[in-house]
């Protein structure tokens, strides 16, 4: 079939870049459409004035948080009286990167996605690492190895559930006496839960989740943490290629209609939708066409919609409905594959730290530990949605992801159809794991692509058709 002239290709993509900005906007490459919607910011607007502003700033508390012996309370009240200082210090001492550098340092982290993975040689280090205290370290290791974080951190969780404050806080202190953010995956991963059971014992859990929405490191700080991430795992990529595959495969003149835009320099429209609530978004928004060929993508970003747990009328089904009313050629759906999405904290904790135990174990045995960008990462993505999944509750918990099963459900009852895999692309994209680590988990099942680290899945990835 020959391309008409007025028959056009458009892919509404949910997100498929790193969350670099509070804005949201529309990127056209081509013939394709991406559509980047961020995290919900529970606070958009903090006063960093004096007064009642966006609460405690956590990152710079490690002395709170390791090795203190102080109460809860103690040491949120010295929290929240630093962090203005530090936020406006910070903002005074930010790095500003021109435009044209930060594009091009995004099209670098785009085009390590398409080259071999970065080889990345994780060498423990005894004396802890070259950035963090190492009389602190030193000791936190010696009596970590005789500490089980994971069952502390439980019981922690346990005591806050219970109400239990005095108890809470012992424990809380004693987690802090074996964590650190430059130790193993165990210590830093007690150091970010830490902060998360701090704050909700504070009531500070919002607050301090719209201070990590405006992060205080700049973007190209966290494109190079990206970067690591990138070359660490190959999650990103094979989602990533699964959408890209399986949209121009459903398309049969996809390819040809590329190739003639490169060749006649084809413009396209330009539409910016900006919404923070995404079920809002209707189909005249997107302003269609008649005659092309419509694909919807949506990347690990399902799960910051809010469920019927919260709202009588779920914007998950919600925003299902406009897609099936959209009438798209392709649906390719990819979700964090998590549990933790449950309304009983103590049950949502300790699937959470399930979760991320398999991510900061994985970080560990690929990445050294006294990489920056590891650090910034782990603080400024996993850091922060775990501290929202265990401090936050109503509409301020945006991390709210389910199991890839359950969104089989729920796809389903919105009136879609589950298509099956190209195993031409699955054989392709299991070769992609190739020079990656051991563990990393490739495998089917009912259609879905799992992906995951030491049995653990941890993302998935499917293509659906309206019915």
């Amino acid at each position: 079939m020959e391309p008409h002239e007025n028959e056009f290709y458009n892919q509404i993509n949910f997100d498929p870049s790193p969350d670099l900005t509070n804005g949201y906007k529309f990127n056209q490459h081509l013939d394709f459409t991406f559509l980047e919607l961020p995290h919900p910011n529970p606070n958009p607007n903090p006063n960093p004035g004096p007064g009642p502003g966006p609460g405690p700033n956590l990152e710079n508390s490690e002395e709170n948080l390791v090795g203190g012996s102080g109460e809860c309370s103690a040491n949120s009240s010295a929290i929240r009286e630093n962090g203005y200082e530090e936020e406006r210090s910070s903002k005074q001492s930010a790095v500003y990167v021109e435009e044209d550098e930060l594009s091009e340092m995004f099209d670098q982290v785009l085009l390590d996605c398409k080259e071999p993975p970065v080889q990345v040689n994780h060498k423990s280090q005894p004396n802890g690492s070259t950035g963090g205290s190492n009389e602190n370290h030193n000791a936190r290791e010696k009596t970590s190895k005789t500490v089980d974080l994971s069952t502390m951190l439980v019981s922690c969780a346990q005591a806050v559930a219970a109400d239990d404050q005095r108890t809470a806080t012992e424990q809380l202190n004693q987690i802090r006496r074996h964590a650190s953010s430059w130790g193993d995956a165990s210590q830093r991963l007690a150091h970010v839960f830490a902060i998360g059971i701090d704050a909700r014992l504070a009531g500070t859990g919002s607050q301090l989740y719209a201070a990590k929405c405006a992060s205080r490191i700049s973007a190209a700080e966290k494109l190079q943490a990206y970067q690591v991430y990138l070359s660490a795992c190959p999650f990103k990529k094979i989602a990533m290629s699964f959408a890209n595959k399986t949209i121009l495969d459903s398309e049969e003149t996809g390819r040809r209609l590329a190739n003639y835009c490169s060749r006649f320099n084809v413009s396209f429209e330009y539409n910016a939708i900006a919404s923070q609530n995404w079920e809002t978004i209707t189909i005249q928004d997107l302003k269609l066409q008649r005659n092309e060929f419509l694909a919807v993508n949506g990347l690990a970003r399902f799960q910051n919609l809010l469920d019927e747990t919260v709202c009588v009328e779920s914007p998950r089904d919600k925003i299902l409905k406009l897609i099936h009313d959209m009438k798209p050629d392709i649906f390719v759906h990819s979700v964090v594959n998590g549990a933790y999405s449950a309304p009983f904290f103590v049950t949502r904790f300790r699937e959470t730290l399930f979760h991320y135990s398999a991510l900061f174990d994985m970080f560990d045995a690929t990445i050294e530990r006294e990489n920056a960008h590891r650090l910034n990462f782990e603080k400024e993505f996993f850091g922060r949605e775990a501290m929202n999944v265990i401090a936050c509750e109503g509409v301020e918990r945006v991390e709210r992801p389910e199991s890839y099963k359950q969104w089989q459900v729920r796809i389903s009852r919105a009136g879609f159809k589950l298509q099956p895999l190209n195993h031409e692309l699955v054989l392709k994209l299991r070769s992609k794991r190739v020079g990656y680590h051991k563990e990393f988990v490739f495998d089917e099942d009912g259609m879905w692509i799992l992906q995951g680290w030491k049995g653990r899945i941890l993302y998935s990835s499917s293509c659906w058709v309206p019915v």
